[in-house]
Parts: structure tokens; sequence; C-alpha cells
């Protein structure tokens, strides 16, 4: 796992796992996650997607730089407060330089998110 940003740490805590050519998460939904309706902020919802693709992306990428091109997010359904988390993600596509991957989070199990990323492999200037 990555060191978390000052970010991640402030919404957190994420817990980062990897495996073969994946990555995973896992959270738990606290109170200050929740939107006005009691559950999950499809904000927070979508920093998670971009954590768990993120560290996919810095982990396949064998050490080089990488910068996200483009994410993508599609709201399944809710998580409630003290839901579990879990979000895996898998690269899907690999060039020399563009990583293409998608991922799913889960709340207790049910289908909360999918997500698709594109990120740039290489210099990040």
């Amino acid at each position: 796992m990555s060191s978390p940003s000052a970010f991640e740490a402030h919404v957190g805590p994420i817990s980062y796992t990897h495996a073969g050519n994946g990555a995973s998460l896992t959270f738990t939904i606290d109170a200050h996650h929740l939107n006005g309706d009691g559950y999950i902020h499809g904000g927070m919802m979508m920093t998670l997607a971009s954590g768990v693709l993120g560290e996919l992306a810095r982990t396949v990428s064998g050490g080089a730089p990488t910068a996200p091109l483009s994410v993508n997010c599609d709201f399944v359904g809710p998580g409630p407060k003290d839901a579990a988390v879990v979000g895996k993600a898998e690269v899907t596509r690999q060039t020399r330089t563009v990583l293409f991957t998608s991922a799913e989070l889960r709340a207790d199990g049910k289908l909360m998110m999918t997500a698709t990323g594109v990120y740039r492999i290489g210099d990040a200037s």
C-alpha cells in the first residue's frame, strides 16, 4: 500500500491490499460520510473508487508515475452507516503508456458503485 494522502487520512481510514493484477480496499461508513438522506455521500463513493483505481495504477506501473486521464463512476445503490465497504479493481487492458481499469464498490455485499479509469503511465510532467 502506498502512503495515504492527507485527504485520504482525513476521510479514512481506507485500507488497501494487492493480489496479482488487482487491488482492493476496505472501509467502514461512518456518520460523517453520510449525505442528507443518511447514506454514503456520492463524493465519498467517488473518493473510494478513485483511491482503489489509483492504487491499482501505481502498483501495476512498476514504480513509474501515473496520472488519471479519465475516471467514470456509476451509482448503483446506497451504502448505509456502519456498512463494510469492499472495493475491487482490475486491469482490463494495458499498453506501454496507458492503463485501462475497472472497479466495483460493495457495501455489506451489495453493489453500490461501478467505475472505470484510464491512467497515463510514464512521465508525470
